[in-house]
């Protein structure tokens, strides 16, 4: 018996292979497409030069053939060679019966740690790829299933994991790592996609080569800087992460610190960069007005070139995408030749970069601070007064970090989610809403209308176990599930539309408002909106003040989720709103961290002792962010 490489098409299924049941290949063919053909298929020559008949491996040779036809792994074709054994010394009955008689089949983690093994006694990817007729790609997949926590392993062998969801945990190198996220399984909710959680929680504290600070680093030079990437063998396009996120924002911080330095040698008062585009910062600022400069020869020749170019793509009566962006360059063009900061100007205002989403620098310029407005002619040039001087910022007044208002509109949400899913009015509202607008462009409504789960997740504490995750969770387990098909189920869609057909109103009822709560994307109360909004969603506020969303019974302040992640002043404004004003003033030389810890132990739902007086305890358990609460009813 020998082993030859043989083209898929040379190959036919033998009359003699005893399997003659009909079985699915659906999981057999997804493995091959992840890891490779992991056993030799057993041939016999068919008596035409170069073909053989399969005697053994019918499985593994139809889920080859279906994954040719499919044509969605270029790397499998019908020229594709694939490993066989030629047998030709005996029967073809009695070689398949042979085989799946007598052969117990080897599971793939074994096989995994097998390779394992082999490179361990020095043996290379490139080695054991020429040795098995493989590619080196799925020699290194293997090795990296190998490399997962030996106790993901022994789960994958019990059944308890799926080889996708083994998979998912190979993002990260760290089996430690792996082991935690392993061990944090049995919080997911039944309905979650297990291997998109494990990857988001495996890659929190990374950063995907697409992101814009990779772009706007270069991968080169983060690597040149020490750092690592991960590339996830079994995503379709190679997808990598930088594993050091924190390396790669200092980075991309020095980079446009450099640019900032540049800026204010052209001559500009201050110079600011930030790594994403903050609009608070803009909108606190007055923009001055560039001003229409006097043009040479050369300079009105070359705008006459520019614009009878421009006025060629007006006139076209038809234009794509590359005319519009053609355009716009152009205009900018003429607009840069035409107008421009004077250095009266610029001695007097500021200039702002940030990285945009497609990793360019973009320039805010002429940004004026009220403090540093002139009353001068500077501020008349441009036919505006200059701002009147304004206090400094009380600390208690300055914003929340983005990171806090990102986990507080995620538990907002997540309140509002079980609200709506426990509401059939309320949600077939909202998604009447949704389309209405959808179909007439009128606006925006606040759903994803495919009906997909906002999976909801904050930096501090796990949403599934809050009182409104737990609500959620009983709304999802009460709902009848028994029309499903089974793990070892085919899903046939006639029967799944007629079983749904078959339900109750009330079912009808259940299953839709749930599917539409879940489906709810959050905001906050001062949310500004993306382009063309400008505010938060009136919609959303609304519906959450016809639900009387008892937002204090579902969020609670803890020294965690917020108050060590406010300033002092922050800190002692919620005391004194809540506790009570002496009782902050009395604290306003404690150390930040003290008074924190001090306030999250007033706030605790079932305080140890009586620390609080009755109506401080009213206060309390009254008291959210006001970025949380919904406004009353009207009407």
């Amino acid at each position: 018996m020998t082993i030859q490489m043989i083209p898929l098409k040379n190959l036919n299924l033998s009359p003699a292979n005893v399997r003659k049941v009909k079985t699915t290949t659906a999981g057999l063919e997804a493995s091959i497409a992840s890891v490779g053909l992991l056993q030799n298929l057993v041939v016999k020559p068919n008596g035409k030069a170069g073909h053989f008949e399969v005697i053994g491996g019918k499985r593994r040779f139809i889920a080859l053939t279906n994954l040719a036809k499919a044509g969605k792994h270029p790397e499998i074709t019908d020229s594709t060679e694939f490993p066989c054994k030629v047998d030709d010394a005996t029967t073809g009955k009695e070689q398949s019966l042979a085989e799946n008689f007598q052969r117990e089949a080897m599971h793939p983690a074994d096989e995994f740690e097998a390779f394992q093994a082999l490179i361990d006694e020095g043996k290379t990817p490139k080695d054991i790829a020429a040795r098995f007729g493989i590619k080196v790609r799925d020699v290194e997949k293997r090795l990296a299933l190998a490399a997962v926590h030996p106790k993901i392993l022994k789960a994958y062998r019990a059944g308890d994991l799926t080889l996708d969801e083994v998979m998912a945990f190979t993002v990260a190198t760290s089996p430690d790592r792996q082991a935690e996220v392993f061990d944090g399984l049995g919080s997911v909710p039944t309905y979650a996609n297990k291997v998109r959680w494990i990857k988001d929680q495996l890659t929190t504290d990374k950063a995907t080569a697409s992101n814009p600070l990779a772009k706007f680093v270069g991968i080169d030079a983060y690597k040149a800087a020490g750092g690592t990437v991960t590339t996830d063998l079994f995503s379709e396009n190679d997808h990598s992460y930088l594993d050091d996120g924190e390396l790669l924002v200092k980075l991309a911080t020095e980079k446009l610190g450099g640019m900032v330095q540049e800026a204010l040698a052209d001559g500009w008062a201050w110079a600011h960069g930030d790594l994403e585009k903050e609009w608070e910062f803009v909108h606190a600022h007055e923009q001055l007005e560039e001003i229409e400069v006097k043009l040479t020869k050369k300079q009105q020749a070359e705008i006459a070139k520019l614009q009878k170019r421009l006025d060629a793509l007006n006139d076209k009566e038809e234009t794509d995408n590359d005319d519009w962006e053609e355009q716009e360059r152009l205009e900018d063009q003429i607009a840069s030749l035409t107008h421009a900061f004077t250095p009266e100007q610029k001695a007097a205002s500021g200039v702002y970069l940030y990285v945009d989403r497609d990793c360019t620098v973009e320039r805010v310029e002429g940004l004026q601070r009220p403090e540093d407005a002139p009353e001068t002619e500077v501020a008349a040039t441009v036919g505006e007064k200059a701002p009147v001087p304004q206090k400094p910022v009380d600390p208690a007044d300055k914003p929340l970090t983005d990171a806090l208002r990102s986990d507080l509109r995620q538990s907002r949400n997540q309140i509002m989610q079980l609200y709506v899913a426990r509401d059939f009015g309320m949600a077939f509202d909202l998604l009447l809403h949704k389309m209405i607008v959808d179909h007439l462009d009128l606006g925006t409504g606040i759903l994803d209308a495919r009906v997909t789960a906002q999976y909801l997740r904050s930096t501090v504490e796990d949403l599934q176990e809050s009182p409104a995750g737990q609500e959620l969770a009983g709304l999802f387990d009460a709902l009848p599930r028994d029309f499903l098909p089974g793990d070892d189920e085919d899903q046939d869609a006639d029967k799944l539309f007629d079983a749904i057909r078959a339900f109750t109103p009330e079912t009808k009822q259940a299953w839709f408002a749930y599917l539409v709560g879940v489906s709810v994307q959050g905001q906050l109360a001062d949310d500004k909106g993306g382009y063309p909004a400008t505010s938060a969603n009136p919609v959303y506020e609304r519906a959450g003040a016809l639900l009387d969303i008892d937002m204090p019974r579902y969020f609670r302040a803890t020294q965690a989720n917020y108050f060590d992640r406010i300033n002092k002043g922050q800190l002692l404004k919620v005391a004194a709103e809540t506790v009570g004003q002496e009782w902050a003033q009395s604290r306003a030389n404690a150390k930040k961290g003290d008074l924190s810890a001090t306030m999250g132990a007033k706030f605790e739902r079932d305080p140890a002792d009586s620390r609080n007086t009755p109506e401080q305890q009213v206060r309390i358990d009254a008291w959210v962010p006001d970025v949380m609460a919904f406004p009353k009813a009207q009407g």
